[in-house]
């Protein structure tokens, strides 16, 4: 607690964790697509759809930890006091209405896959698991909502874990779709 749980601390250690875990997915990507071979460019439309995607998902994971910074840290309690960035309310409401974005632009995006589903299989699995992590950070989500005067500090733990996997998931389905792997080889 040295810094006191600076929320600028806080929120910066979180984004540049996530942007060197971004890297890394697209380090990943790159030497799968370099062992196993590259394969031709999904139609613009898919590409496009995922850098909204990917734009929606930075979105999510930003005002995720605003809503977070605006509210009560679970280790704030007793003598501890955290110093707070902005309103609560309004910033889960701004969260919730990043998470519908997301959302909107993921089922789009799922929905040209599932339309497409015999010439990228593998897109249709990335969907499908990117849905499934998503459905579940956002009943993590909820929970940590709703038990918001008795926040445990480990469903928080497990909401930042969730989140990371979300946005690197994200951009690893993002990545193949700008740098596809060669058929057969998924």
């Amino acid at each position: 607690m040295y810094y006191h749980l600076n929320p600028w601390l806080v929120i910066s250690h979180l984004l540049l964790s996530l942007l060197v875990l971004g890297l890394g997915v697209l380090v990943l990507v790159e030497g799968s697509r370099l062992v196993r071979g590259g394969a031709a460019s999904l139609p613009a439309f898919a590409r496009a759809g995922g850098v909204a995607l990917l734009v929606a998902s930075g979105v999510l994971v930003v005002s995720g930890t605003l809503a977070t910074a605006a509210g009560k840290y679970p280790g704030s309690s007793g003598d501890t006091r955290v110093h707070r960035l902005g309103s609560f309310q309004p910033s889960v409401a701004l969260h919730v209405r990043a998470v519908a974005a997301f959302g909107i632009v993921f089922l789009v995006l799922a929905a040209w896959t599932w339309r497409n589903r015999e010439r990228f299989p593998w897109l249709l699995r990335g969907c499908g698991l990117l849905l499934a992590i998503l459905l579940g950070q956002m009943a993590i989500g909820e929970i940590q909502y709703r038990t918001y005067s008795d926040v445990p500090w480990w469903l928080v733990l497990v909401h930042v874990t969730v989140a990371a996997a979300l946005f690197a998931w994200t951009v690893g389905v993002v990545a193949r779709l700008w740098r596809p792997i060669s058929p057969g080889r998924t």
